[in-house]
């Protein structure tokens, strides 16, 4: 209990130097992880992601997205969270 109580009083400990690191190659890190990624899907143009060309892909691979009143895709953060849970391979 009072280590907990400490943790919750002072927050959870972190090792101060790997974060620091990790920030200062954040950027790389970042677009490493795009460029892998996005090798299969040809969605991001560097670091931006590119709404027609994820459009294209959604067609391409029959994948059925929400659309907002306007007709736009649904690009909240939400949806996106859903619509990977309802993706995601049944497990039998």
């Amino acid at each position: 209990m009072k280590a907990v109580a400490l943790m919750e009083r002072n927050g959870v400990p972190i090792d101060v130097a790997t974060r620091e690191r990790l920030m200062e190659r954040w950027d790389d890190i970042q677009d490493r992880l795009i460029q892998k990624i996005d090798a299969d899907y040809g969605i991001y143009e560097g670091r931006t992601f590119k709404w027609d060309r994820f459009a294209s892909w959604l067609i391409k691979n029959g994948v059925p997205w929400p659309r907002l009143k306007s007709g736009r895709l649904d690009g909240k953060d939400d949806t996106f969270r859903e619509m990977a849970r309802a993706m995601e391979p049944r497990s039998l």
